[in-house]
């Protein structure tokens, strides 16, 4: 596993937030949800800029996990499959819980 503060190149872009779910509440979907736009170390979405304070890549066989803790101190664990790289299950952690799961796709 590497460490650095900076996002891989394959995830620097835009991405659309095409699904997500809170813990107990029924998933949204159907539409463009939020953008994403990731840069070499910051994410800005509708909820504003969040600078990447620690970034862990895991490549595995068949899939690839990123963790990344953000400054303001939530997580995110951006997990992929090798065949669907296009497609990543994001999971947000605050406080040692999950906050929200949502589904990005790269953006046209």
């Amino acid at each position: 596993m590497s460490t650095n503060t900076r996002f891989p190149d394959r995830l620097i872009g835009k991405w659309a937030v095409v699904s997500s779910q809170k813990p107990g509440e029924q998933q949204l979907g159907g539409e463009i949800l939020d953008e994403w736009i990731i840069s070499l170390d910051s994410l800005c979405c509708d909820a504003g800029y969040l600078h990447a304070r620690k970034v862990e890549v895991k490549e595995e066989p068949q899939q690839a996990l990123l963790l990344v803790s953000f400054t303001n101190g939530l997580q995110y664990a951006f997990m992929s499959s090798k065949s669907q790289p296009d497609s990543i299950l994001v999971i947000f952690y605050g406080g040692g819980a999950e906050k929200m799961r949502c589904v990005i796709t790269q953006a046209a």
